[in-house]
């Protein structure tokens, strides 16, 4: 019995001490104390790019297991973020900005998660780069074509690292006036769409992370391929906006002129977009008894929209070419596309074609892929035009880059999205061989569709070049808006020594500039004419309209001429009339303006502003054989979004300094009132010395 007592006793005690053990480790609180805060935190500059931070460590109850980094950029900043957890009391911040000031705090962690109180925030600024990457070495120029020069060069190397290059060309023997033609991230550049037979100057800098410019690199120099004689070669270029896509007022019989004279024999290439019908026909005159072909070489879309088609005629008639363009019916959207070319052959001169209607891929539209004939004797001139083929249109590229060694004829980037954007290229292919041509678009696209039409022509000796010397337009390109923004950007393809820009009535335009910072002068303020003398153009080249408000429905049209004299303009003017009648219809305001020309063999641009219009050309008494640029139409008004309805035209003065007198035909004057102004300007410019002008008179073929 006292055993069994004394077992039971002791089996009491174990139960009794383990339950008072249980209830101690229950008893026991969790860790809650945080870290003590870290100490004098100290950041250091180290390089242009690296801040060393160190601090006095923190202690615990139990154990400091880390550190939180923060940092902030900027003097007197706030906003810190989280950037790096430390086991240690030190840490090198690294990839910074050069000459940029750092503040950090930093704040100790436990075993158990307290975080303890933030340090005192440390600054540093790191220093200024200055160090320059070195300079690119071996630069090398290679010609490979009549319009294309390849470079390359040994990269250069930059303590914080080489982010691309600066390539700067100048056209000419000796030349030493560079301008900058691209930014490539690596070490070669292919440089398209030059003269042939011409030499070309470059020289590449390196850029690096933190804007430090290196020094030159060596000069190099090559000259374009001369032409064999029978090499296309084009002779002049013109293209216009369009209407709105959908607009109120239908239209037809589209009638526009070249910008100077055909020469005899050369080609004729038209591109056109229009609106899509199922039964839709169209036709093409001119007003030089020319019998164009009834259907076109090549057309395409998307059954829905647009349709883009192209017509060709080989040797045409010498002489000034007013083309007209006819339809079934009345429609809305329209644009025309037109070049000329020597060296086509003159009987059946398509050697194939390619024609797609497809969605923009990778930024890139194209017309699909196709052998031209064989042609090897001469080769084939590829000539390809491209147009927005999309409801509504919505997207305006910013760019267009032309496909391979294609040259860039126009891009338009300065349209209204209810417009139609549209580009055209052309390539002089030596053998026959498969061909896409194709463009590339800076915008976002969303699957846009696009018509893309190509020709090959022959080549063949055949034609006439256009004058080696003498002042003459190469090319008019014409830009519409009807909300242009401030800052109004024009692409224009470019090869002249002169460029000139029309506007129409803009008093808020300030000032024009472009990307190969030529230096632009206004002569006269409405319609507004500015002019960039001894111009550095090129394929790429972009103008630039700077409006000081929001200005209205506007057209610029830009002119690309070749043979101007280093200092051109010798003669502007302006006039207002404001006493149109309230009756006549229709009505000839003449003498707006009446200008004077310093010299012979130049040439005049003219412009009218109305308060309301169109313009449908030049009549009796302006100057004999004087082109009008704008386009005329059945139902053109003053509402047009092709030419704003105002007035452009040109004319070269080659043998006299007669008075011009400007009179201008507006065909409906229906509703004008001494209310509404009409404003005329003129600016004429001179040839390059002992130049006579292109249009004087015949001459024998000769080069560019």
């Amino acid at each position: 019995m006292r055993q069994q007592l004394t077992t039971a006793l002791a089996l009491v005690v174990v139960l009794a001490c383990g339950g008072d053990r249980k209830a101690s480790e229950q008893a026991t609180p969790p860790d809650t104390q945080p870290p003590t805060v870290p100490g004098n935190l100290v950041a250091t500059s180290a390089s242009s790019s690296q801040i060393n931070l160190s601090w006095t460590a923190s202690t615990d109850n139990v154990a400091v297991t880390g550190y939180l980094l923060e940092r902030c950029q900027g003097a007197g900043c706030t906003s810190f973020a989280q950037i790096a957890t430390p086991i240690g009391t030190s840490y090198s911040d690294t990839g910074l900005l050069a000459s940029t000031s750092y503040t950090y705090r930093v704040r100790a962690t436990d075993a158990t998660g307290n975080l303890s109180g933030y340090s005192a925030p440390a600054s540093a600024t790191t220093p200024a780069v200055t160090q320059p990457p070195t300079p690119p070495a071996n630069l090398v120029s290679t010609a490979v074509s009549t319009s294309q020069i390849n470079l390359t060069w040994t990269a250069s190397t930059s303590s914080v690292g080489v982010t691309g290059y600066l390539v700067e060309r100048c056209q000419g023997a000796g030349c030493t006036s560079f301008a900058q033609i691209a930014t490539p991230m690596g070490n070669s550049y292919s440089d398209t769409g030059l003269l042939a037979t011409t030499p070309y100057t470059y020289r590449v800098r390196a850029t690096d992370a933190a804007g430090n410019l290196s020094g030159y690199s060596n000069n190099a120099s090559d000259t374009t391929f001369t032409p064999s004689p029978s090499t296309p070669t084009l002779v002049q270029h013109t293209t216009s906006s369009s209407n709105e896509q959908n607009a109120p007022i239908s239209n037809n019989n589209f009638t526009f002129t070249l910008p100077n004279k055909v020469l005899a024999g050369n080609c004729l290439v038209l591109g056109l977009s229009y609106a899509w019908s199922a039964t839709r026909t169209v036709s093409v005159s001119d007003n030089n008894g020319n019998t164009w072909p009834p259907s076109p070489a090549v057309t395409t879309n998307n059954g829905a929209t647009v349709i883009s088609s192209i017509f060709v005629l080989p040797n045409a008639n010498a002489g000034a070419t007013t083309i007209t363009v006819h339809f079934d019916a009345l429609l809305t959207t329209f644009q025309y596309t037109v070049s000329e070319f020597n060296n086509i052959a003159t009987v059946t001169p398509v050697n194939g074609s390619a024609r797609q209607a497809a969605a923009v891929s990778a930024n890139t539209i194209s017309t699909g892929s196709f052998t031209p004939g064989n042609n090897d004797a001469g080769g084939n001139l590829i000539w390809a035009y491209f147009a927005n083929d999309s409801t509504p249109f919505a997207t305006v590229p910013t760019s267009y880059a032309a496909g391979g060694s294609f040259s860039l004829l126009d891009a338009s980037i300065g349209t209204h999205s209810a417009q139609l954007p549209h580009g055209a290229e052309y390539f002089v292919q030596a053998t026959a061989a498969a061909i896409n041509p194709s463009m590339t678009l800076t915008g976002s696209f969303s699957g846009d569709t696009w018509n893309g039409v190509a020709v090959a022509l022959k080549a063949a000796t055949a034609g006439t070049a256009p004058a080696a010397t003498g002042i003459r337009i190469i090319s008019v390109v014409h830009e519409t808006n009807q909300a242009p923004p401030t800052t109004w950007v024009a692409q224009f393809p470019s090869q002249g020594n002169l460029i000139v820009v029309r506007t129409n009535g803009d008093f808020n335009l300030t000032s024009i500039t472009d990307s190969n910072n030529n230096t632009y002068v206004r002569s006269v303020t409405s319609p507004q004419i500015w002019h960039a003398d001894n111009a550095t153009t090129g394929i790429n080249l972009k103008v630039t309209l700077h409006y000081s408000a929001v200005p209205g429905n506007r057209t610029m049209l830009l002119y690309d001429v070749t043979g101007a004299a280093a200092s051109p303009e010798d003669g502007h003017l302006q006039n207002t009339d404001s006493t149109a009648p309230t009756t006549t219809n229709p009505y000839d305001l003449n003498d707006s303006p009446i200008i004077m020309p310093a010299s012979a063999n130049g040439l005049t641009i003219a412009g009218l502003s109305m308060g309301i219009g169109p313009v449908s050309g030049l009549v009796t008494g302006a100057p004999a054989g004087a082109i009008y640029d704008f386009v005329y139409y059945t139902n053109d008004g003053d509402g047009d979004r092709m030419d704003s309805g105002d007035g452009a035209a040109h004319y070269y003065n080659t043998s006299d300094v007669a008075a011009e007198h400007w009179n201008w035909h507006i065909p409906n004057a229906a509703g004008v009132s001494s209310a509404s102004l009409f404003s005329g300007s003129a600016a004429h410019f001179k040839a390059a010395a002992t130049s006579a002008t292109f249009e004087a008179g015949s001459r024998p073929p000769s080069g560019r």
